[in-house]
């Protein structure tokens, strides 16, 4: 399975410090994950927003584009002019470099509907707090969509 880059939208730093070394701990212990694993992360989806706008960045002006997308539905402690993740995944639909991502909504909310999710675009659903399992979980899925 080839990871190059993987994107984390979340106005929760601990969540994205956590998902951070979460990631980093399965890319030891899952082998079969091949490629750079780049991971960024932005506080709030204008920032990534921004960052798809410009035309190559990274290594020699490569073009990337983040494999995985993980997408906090709600962001309550950030001013954005996205107002949240269901708003963010249109945009991220609706863009060349994110179409066809495997975006990962992430929520706390026990009252969100993982059929709603799925049903605006998202490629999985994970309950928050993430776990390893989780996580591992969703690389699974993922690796199926890419197998075909």
């Amino acid at each position: 399975m080839l990871i190059d880059h993987i994107c984390i939208i979340d106005d929760n730093t601990n969540h994205t410090k956590a998902l951070n070394l979460a990631l980093k701990s399965l890319f030891i212990t899952m082998p079969a994950i091949r490629g750079e694993k780049q991971i960024a992360s932005f506080n709030n989806p204008d920032g990534v927003m921004q960052w798809l706008s410009v035309p190559t960045f990274g290594l020699a002006g490569q073009d990337l584009r983040p494999n995985i997308i993980f997408l906090d539905l709600r962001f309550d402690t950030v001013r954005t002019s996205i107002t949240d993740g269901y708003e963010t995944i249109a945009l991220l639909r609706n863009h060349q470099k994110t179409r066809d991502s495997f975006i990962i909504a992430c929520t706390g909310d026990a009252f969100t509907d993982e059929a709603y999710c799925a049903s605006k675009g998202f490629s999985f659903f994970i309950r928050k707090p993430v776990t390893n399992d989780k996580i591992r979980s969703a690389l699974e899925i993922y690796k199926n969509t890419l197998d075909g």
